[in-house]
This record gives C-alpha cells, structure tokens and sequence, in this order.
C-alpha cells in the first residue's frame, strides 16, 4: 500500500454498493432521464462554450443527474466565475443516494446510449472532486459542507475526493479547519482516524486507483 490506512473504510465501501445495487434494481439511477435527456447531456458535457451548455440544457430535463451535468460543465468553461462555483457546489452530494448518482456516471442508462456518450459522461464523473475543490477554494463558505460530503465520498472507491482535499487544506487552510471543526464528535473521529490528517494535510482513504 502507498500510505498507512488505505484501505480503512470496506464497511463504508460495502454500503455504499448494497446502496447502489438497491436503488439500481428500483430504477432510481434512471430517474425520469430518457435516452434523449442522456444524449443530451452527454452533448451538453462536451460543449465547448457556456452559450452552447445553455442551449443543450433545455434537452436534458432537469433531474439531480442533468443538473450536475450542466453546473459541472459551467465551471469547466468558467473556472474563476463566482457563480459557476456556487451553482455545482450546490450540488455537492449530501445523501448516500445523491453521492451514488455522482459515482455512476460511467453507467449504461440507457440501452440505446452509445459508447462515446458513455465515456465523455464517465469522464464528467470522474472529474467532479477535483472540480469541486476548485469550486470550494474560490467560495470557502462552503467548506463545512464539503468537509462533510468526504464522509460520503469515501464510500466510492473510484472517487478521489480525499486527494483532491490535500489542495484545499493547503490554500484555505484556516477556513478549512474551522470547517472540521463543526463536525458532530462521531464524524471528526471517523474523520481524524480513517479519512483525512489534517495536521499534515494528507489523504489517509484513497481512491482504488492509487493503492498499490
């Protein structure tokens, strides 16, 4: 293993994919997302303009799915806009259901979705963390709420949430510590022991992809 503790957190790991394979045989991953709002989306995620995200958001509906689409888009293409970090830190997963939404975005929605829908959707996905830090340095008063959706992320196992945090710890480090600060004494142990030292401002959960 690259660092003590990673692979601290099989019970969340576990959850969070009883969770999923739960809300996948209730077709909740689907939403009211048709093949045409997936296609749309997926458009909409390689778009090369704000403009042209806005007008491929009028055929994407508007689930959480489709919402996350667009903001994290935006702010790809507006990286230093104020707005463009509040929208998609406003949507920064705050329920188990939510945060297995952001982890999915490699799936199959649909049967008619085509591999390149698939991948420019996937790589969405897989940038969302490091957006989200990006997002979070520019609006720090966000932090205590990103803070608190770690304790969600790590349930992913592809989700690099923790790494992406070492930047923020290091760039706002004073807000960030008043942010740990409010978790409730059972999230900052959790926190403390499997998820992040903040002293040194390191990972100790990583994602799959950099356990050796």
């Amino acid at each position: 293993m690259s660092r003590k503790g990673a692979n601290n957190s099989l019970n969340a790991i576990t959850a969070w994919f009883v969770a999923a394979i739960c809300l996948y045989s209730q077709g909740s991953f689907a939403q009211t997302d048709t093949c045409e709002q997936i296609g749309a989306m997926a458009r909409m995620a390689r778009a090369d303009s704000a403009s042209a995200v806005m007008a491929e958001q009028q055929n994407t509906g508007s689930s959480y799915r489709a919402n996350t689409v667009f903001a994290a888009r935006m702010f790809v293409l507006l990286p230093t806009d104020a707005t463009a970090a509040e929208r998609l830190l406003s949507l920064m997963p705050s329920t188990n259901d939510e945060s297995i939404v952001w982890g999915n975005f490699g799936l199959a929605f649909c049967q008619q979705e085509s591999d390149s829908d698939m991948t420019t959707l996937a790589k969405l996905g897989a940038q969302l963390p490091s957006l989200l830090a990006s997002a979070v340095i520019l609006k720090p008063v966000e932090l205590p709420r990103y803070v608190k959706c770690a304790l969600l992320a790590v349930g992913d196992p592809d989700n690099d949430h923790t790494v992406q945090m070492e930047q923020v710890c290091r760039m706002k480090r004073h807000d960030f510590l008043l942010a740990v600060g409010k978790l409730d004494p059972d999230e900052r142990k959790w926190f403390d022991s499997r998820i992040f030292d903040v002293k040194k401002c390191k990972a100790i959960h990583l994602p799959e992809s950099d356990v050796e």
